[in-house]
């Protein structure tokens, strides 16, 4: 199978694209005048696909970093490469000036640029020892992050800095100091693992372990009057079909970014936080940089879609959303009725009939009616909330 992307003209460091493909991703390529063939199985186009999309894009945002021969060092190898390309969703491209070119929108070039800043800073620390016990740790966590531990080119104290960064990825909160440096663990037994995902409480040897000293009964008897307390509702998560926001917002003609703003802006007043919007990947460029942040902070998903020999396939995004939804616990914004999928199982014909909530787009004002499902049904806060008297 084959997809196609077409380049465009002044493109750099194509070999570098091609390499990347086949050796990161698995596919073979070809370039004829300005259409690049990918070709390999199903499973592996769509995000070849995506990558060789983000590296000629020409939104992107194009920053050179100096960086210490260490740090350069690092980077010389494609593993760790791929994987901070794909943590961050952004493009790396070495170069021999200890410089390396990063691609990607500003806000996850912000964020790889503050984790080179963290190993630059861990390479000034008087202590690079590595032990046994960290060489072993570091290898296990490279094999977890599709890391090659034997082509690492750089030195004890880079080695370390790369175990604590994937350290932090577990906790970040706890690996991470108010300062920005990362801590170096003294890693003196396995278990300090558990450290990182357990709030335990840790005493020294010289505190007793009686019952008047153990804070345990205390944390137990504070967790109970907690309990006791009334649970006060709490907002819904939404899901929002951006499709059809945006062309309620483009006088069903065209899509409108807009509308999606709009929409947000609503819901975020109101005070929630977990909100989806989804819409298909065809429409990705129509949102820039904007769609690109909202990528970045969890707030847009993509429906997979594209180009197989040269026509256009897309998933359905409604059973998406419902999907989404039913997962979330969350309420539908969307001024579909899904009744083709009504039918398809149980869980879909009760949200679409208890969570699906509709809209009005008048102009550049987006609402909800307060009473979305008639004077004697739940009202619109009922329904944007999760409650033991809810019945949205």
């Amino acid at each position: 199978m084959s997809v196609y992307v077409t380049i465009p003209n002044l493109i750099e460091n194509l070999e570098i694209l091609f390499c990347r493909l086949e050796n990161c991703y698995g596919v073979s390529v070809t370039l004829s005048g300005d259409k690049l063939k990918i070709s390999g199985t199903q499973d592996k186009l769509n995000a070849a696909q995506d990558y060789a999309l983000r590296f000629i894009s020409p939104e992107s945002v194009l920053v050179s970093a100096t960086t210490s021969m260490d740090c350069l060092g690092l980077f010389s190898n494609l593993t760790i490469i791929h994987h901070f390309e794909l943590t961050y969703n952004i493009v790396i491209i070495t170069k021999k000036s200890n410089t390396l070119i990063v691609k990607g929108c500003a806000h996850a070039i912000r964020r790889f640029s503050q984790i080179l800043q963290l190993f630059e800073s861990s390479l000034k620390s008087k202590w690079a020892y590595l032990s046994d016990l960290k060489i072993s740790l570091l290898q296990t966590l490279c094999k977890k992050y599709s890391v090659d531990y034997s082509g690492l080119q750089c030195t004890n104290a880079m080695k370390i800095a790369l175990l604590n960064y994937f350290i932090s990825l577990k906790e970040p909160e706890d690996t991470i100091s108010s300062d920005g440096y990362l801590l170096d663990s003294s890693l003196e037994n396995i278990h300090f693992i558990e450290a990182y995902r357990k709030s335990e409480v840790i005493t020294s040897p010289s505190v007793k372990q009686d019952n008047e000293s153990n804070p345990l009964p205390l944390l137990a008897k504070s967790s109970k009057e907690k309990s006791d307390k009334p649970l006060e509702p709490r907002l819904r998560p939404i899901i929002i079909d951006g499709s059809n926001v945006s062309f309620a917002h483009g006088k069903q003609k065209k899509f409108s970014v807009k509308g999606i703003r709009l929409a947000l802006d609503y819901f975020t007043k109101r005070g929630h936080k977990d909100i989806v919007v989804v819409i298909p990947r065809h429409y990705q460029g129509k949102g820039g940089r904007y769609f690109d942040e909202l990528e970045h902070s969890g707030v847009v998903t993509y429906t997979p879609s594209r180009t197989l020999n040269q026509e256009r396939q897309a998933v359905y995004d409604d059973r998406i959303i419902l999907q989404l939804a039913a997962d979330k616990n969350a309420v539908i914004i969307s001024n579909d009725q899904y009744r083709d999928l009504m039918s398809e199982n149980a869980k879909f014909k009760e949200l679409i009939e208890t969570r699906l909530l509709p809209y009005v787009m008048s102009g550049d004002t987006f609402l909800l009616p307060e009473d979305p499902y008639g004077p004697k049904g739940p009202s619109l806060s009922e329904c944007l909330s999760i409650s033991n008297s809810t019945n949205c």
